[in-house]
């Protein structure tokens, strides 16, 4: 007979799975408009960053905190075949209606081997 283990289960995962599931874009809506870096002294937001680069940005803890869960989750599921990860800031004013509606915000997250130009 074996035990059941513990299964550890973010909100982040979870609407993963369920974008996965559904086919479907998934936008982790944040406090923070996308993943920050820091460029000539100043703090910059990426507008789209591949999974590659998390792993370097997380391995120096640029990528920390709350935003691992995140970012973890969202190139979880584009390897499941999410069309799109995004991360925005759901305390800007029509940032999601934007999105929606097509604009560029927040951060868009993309694997290493999709080339994606701006």
């Amino acid at each position: 007979m074996k035990k059941a283990g513990t299964l550890i289960l973010t909100p982040d995962m979870a609407a993963a799975a369920i974008a996965g599931a559904l086919d479907g874009k998934l936008c982790f809506v944040s406090d923070v408009p996308g993943i920050w870096v820091e460029e000539n002294g100043e703090k910059v937001i990426l507008a789209q960053i591949s999974d590659r680069q998390i792993s370097t940005l997380m391995k120096n803890e640029v990528i920390s905190g709350g935003m691992i869960p995140k970012v973890k989750a969202a190139v979880d599921s584009l390897k499941q075949d999410v069309s799109e990860v995004v991360i925005l800031n759901g305390l800007t004013p029509n940032c999601l209606l934007d999105y929606a509606n097509g604009a560029n915000v927040g951060t868009k997250i993309f694997l290493d081997e999709e080339v994606t130009h701006a």
